[in-house]
């Protein structure tokens, strides 16, 4: 027969297996304190990620290591200034603590932030905002890339090639600082551009191209301002071997698959990059910082490069083009 010291023994395990089942299902265990999430929303400057892929590789990184939700919304139209607020606002009304923007227009979003439409911390990515306006900001100076690549490419032409600037009809913050650094580096010897705007497919440039097939038409730079600038020419002068003998060289900016598979190709001559992985996980980690009314270093500005096709592999640049995600 049991003993009675063995039958306590079981009396107490059985009666503590109870008690832990009860605590358990009435959750009065102390139990890991759960992860709080912070609700972010990144509103873009234009109406398609395809140009934020490395950028959004960097937002997910960041918003795993810091326990964020992150919303990246687009445009429904490109460089519309009014439909940038109203996103930010219905982002705001939809719970974000913390914005974050690639503004349009620095001017508008200013105004914007000064009427109070918008209430929540912003940070704001490619320009500097006053400091009593927005949370943080995290930047490239475009303007300085612009000077950055047209000195890189009348040092690598002709003192007698005619220098273009393509871009689209309508302009963002971004793309006007990057034009007037590409100016100010052209004025400075003695250069100037004859610019060219397209609405979108790209026949505009086309024609420009197209003009310089003739004789005594000499040859051309061509300067792109925008990624989907630099892609539309590109494969305008892919698909021609006359064009590219009067076309000596096409530089812009951007990383985007494309552009880097036309760089390894020669058809594009050079680029001016940022790291744009570091941008999105850094915009994200000062709109965390931000949500937890922790101190923020500001700005953050990023440096830019310019780099060529034997640069692709080169293991400075190579992680930064090609982050793995």
């Amino acid at each position: 027969m049991m003993k009675a010291r063995e039958k306590l023994f079981v009396a107490v395990y059985v009666l503590f297996l109870v008690v832990l089942y009860l605590l358990s299902s009435t959750d009065l265990i102390i139990k890991e304190r759960r992860q709080e999430i912070c609700p972010i929303s990144i509103v873009a400057d234009t109406t398609s990620d395809e140009y934020y892929v490395n950028f959004k590789k960097g937002m997910d990184q960041a918003g795993i290591e810091f326990h964020a939700d992150v919303r990246f919304v687009t445009l429904y139209e490109e460089n519309q200034t009014d439909q940038q607020i109203d996103l930010l606002m219905r982002e705001q009304q939809d719970g974000a603590r913390v914005l974050i923007s690639v503004a349009v227009d620095e001017t508008s979003l200013e105004n914007a932030l000064a009427d109070k439409q918008i209430s929540v911390p912003i940070v704001v990515i490619g320009t500097e905002l006053p400091m009593d306006k927005v949370s943080a900001v995290v930047m490239t100076d475009t303007y300085e890339m612009g000077k950055t690549l047209a000195r890189k490419a009348i040092e690598e032409n002709e003192p007698d090639v005619r220098f273009y600037v393509f871009g689209g009809e309508k302009e963002n913050s971004k793309v006007r600082r990057f034009y007037d650094g590409i100016s100010s580096a052209l004025e400075k010897e003695g250069r100037t551009a004859i610019r060219i705007s397209d609405p979108g497919e790209g026949e505009n440039f086309r024609s420009t191209i197209e003009s310089l097939v003739y004789p005594e038409s000499g040859t051309a730079v061509i300067l792109a301002l925008d990624p989907k600038s630099l892609e539309m020419t590109a494969d305008i002068l892919a698909g021609s071997s006359v064009y590219q003998t009067y076309v000596k060289g096409l530089y812009g900016r951007g990383t985007t698959v494309k552009i880097l598979n036309e760089l390894d190709k020669g058809i594009i001559r050079g680029v001016c990059v940022t790291d744009e992985f570091s941008l999105g996980y850094l915009s994200v980690r000062q709109a965390v910082a931000v949500a937890k009314n922790q101190t923020v270093q500001d700005p953050i500005v990023l440096p830019d490069y310019y780099i060529e096709k034997e640069d692709l592999r080169n293991p400075k640049y190579e992680k930064m083009l090609y982050p793995i995600e």
